[in-house]
């Protein structure tokens, strides 16, 4: 994927979401965006924190159930230093809290197992199962919400 194909200071803003969780070193890709983007332009990175409930999910439950496994390397103070080693100001960083909404509880399930690749044989999941990870909330409008978090970090290249 690197190096990217734009030319040195031609964007305004780089965003990434839910990516950067898959790459151990983070670097090479903040140092490519920090080349590709202008003076004065931004980075927004929206990925899952190290050690929430999100994280425990993917990890646990997903690795478990998937084709391939999963173990994230998520976001955490050691990224927020990444991001300023390879030249970025760190203008804010927010844990974002919101609802994936389903109109079934049956449809949570049914989203996850495509979402996330849950293939294994005899492996489908359940409510049960995905709720002892992650929270399910009776929403004001009838529907179903599936507690979902990112960390959400907006840097600058000044």
């Amino acid at each position: 994927m690197l190096p990217l194909p734009w030319s040195d200071s031609t964007v305004d803003v780089a965003m990434s979401l839910a990516g950067v969780h898959h790459m151990d070193d983070k670097r090479p890709l903040f140092r490519e965006l920090y080349r590709t983007v202008k003076a004065g332009g931004y980075f927004i990175l929206s990925d899952v924190a190290r050690n929430s409930d999100v994280a425990i999910f993917l990890d646990d439950y997903v690795g478990k159930f998937n084709s391939t496994g999963h173990e994230g390397n998520y976001l955490d103070d050691a990224t927020l230093t990444e991001l300023k080693e390879t030249g970025w100001t760190i203008e804010s960083t927010e844990n974002s809290h919101f609802h994936w909404k389903f109109s079934t509880l049956l449809e949570i399930p049914e989203f996850c197992n495509m979402l996330f690749d849950i293939s294994k044989p005899d492996t489908h999941s359940s409510v049960d199962e995905i709720e002892s990870f992650l929270p399910i909330d009776k929403l004001q409008d009838g529907k179903y919400g599936l507690r979902w978090q990112l960390m959400t970090v907006v840097a600058k290249k000044l």
